[in-house]
């Protein structure tokens, strides 16, 4: 690799460098790209999203630095690489702000 690199005019910067094993988690803009699948949310990301729904539906309130616009962003990601699982999440999420707001009348 680094022979056609020098061939072309280009420079190997090392620093920017990184070699990733087929073992290991392989992400791109925060998608992982593993397999054959096409690239998806990764699992902690679903599972945050999962717990703070579940928090929530049981009364509890958002964590500290969350939002229902923060969960909503994560839904909606979620919702371009799985849209029927990310569309549940947002149904959710609806039905948690709206029952919020008619307690709050």
């Amino acid at each position: 690799m680094t022979k056609i690199l020098t061939e072309e005019g280009f420079a190997l910067n090392n620093d920017k460098t990184k070699i990733i094993r087929s073992g290991n988690q392989q992400a791109v803009t925060g998608m992982v790209v593993n397999g054959e699948d096409a690239p998806r949310v990764p699992r902690k990301v679903k599972r945050m999203l999962r717990a703070a729904i579940h928090n929530l539906q049981n009364g509890q309130g958002l964590r500290a630095g969350e939002s229902y616009q923060t969960l909503i962003g994560y839904a909606a990601w979620i919702a371009m690489a799985e849209p029927e699982l990310g569309h549940y999440y947002l149904n959710q999420i609806d039905e948690l702000r709206n029952q919020q707001h008619e307690a709050t009348l």
